[in-house]
């Protein structure tokens, strides 16, 4: 690894452990060794007001590419809510301005990020919840976002994706849960 993806993997290490988290705000999955799936997000809408949303992987690069172009890529997460999944910690809350969402998982014991997603678009994730081998979380706004676990490594598989759908609020599997100021993890 070359001296500026180090200190890249560095940077996104040290972001994590502060006691205010951050995370780069790229499209796509930050993994903690600094590799990043870009991807494509685009939405359409029926006439009925039906939406359909469509997330698909489109390049592997490095953190330390992202950071060459922009290096106050980082914004700041607040985790309203954890998983424990075995040795790993899902955590999911907001970003800093309001209409963010994050996903990401450490590592239980040591609190070292393993992966991580950042939206600027579905407001804060306020549940999760494990559906066969998939980890599933709710977002204010009622998006669903599908992760298949078993993908979220390096190298990532490119036929996997991430699947996001809208439901509505009445969804008794989603009803939204008052967690007033959330709290810090």
């Amino acid at each position: 690894m070359g001296e500026r993806m180090t200190a890249a993997v560095a940077e996104l290490r040290n972001r994590w452990r502060r006691s205010f988290r951050q995370l780069p705000d790229v499209d796509g999955i930050v993994f903690g060794d600094g590799q990043v799936v870009l991807a494509s997000h685009y939405w359409t809408q029926n006439v009925d007001g039906t939406q359909h949303h469509f997330w698909s992987p489109i390049a592997d690069v490095h953190l330390a590419d992202c950071l060459k172009y922009d290096e106050q890529l980082w914004r700041d997460v607040d985790a309203w809510g954890a998983l424990e999944l075995g040795d790993q910690r899902i955590l999911f809350g907001d970003g800093a301005m309001g209409s963010d969402g994050f996903v990401a998982a450490e590592d239980a014991a040591t609190g070292e990020l393993l992966w991580s997603i950042f939206f600027d678009w579905t407001n804060p994730f306020d549940q999760a919840h494990l559906e066969g081998p998939d980890l599933v979380v709710r977002s204010e706004l009622n998006y669903l976002l599908r992760i298949p676990l078993s993908a979220m490594c390096t190298p990532f598989d490119p036929a996997a994706r991430l699947i996001i759908t809208h439901t509505e609020s009445n969804d008794p599997r989603y009803q939204r849960h008052h967690l007033g100021e959330g709290r810090k993890l």
